[in-house]
């Protein structure tokens, strides 16, 4: 790692400041898969949309009194 520090002092300001941008960036989109995830598990376990998953279906195709498509 210190190595890799070194040469990363040899570089000009800018192209320094370049790959600090590119290492944030990378850092954000980590974060950000993160929170995701975080999410798709919290909602998988929630009971909020139970509801939706186990309500039978009470109406058909034949109760429409216009299709836009013919399926």
């Amino acid at each position: 790692m210190s190595n890799e520090l070194a040469k990363l002092q040899q570089l000009p300001y800018h192209d320094q400041k370049r790959v600090f941008e590119l290492i944030a960036e990378l850092y954000s989109k980590m974060e950000e898969n993160i929170v995701s995830e975080a999410i798709a598990q919290y909602t998988s376990k929630s009971t909020a949309f139970d509801v939706v998953r186990d309500d039978e279906e009470i109406y058909t195709l034949d109760d429409l009194k216009v299709k836009f498509r013919d399926e």
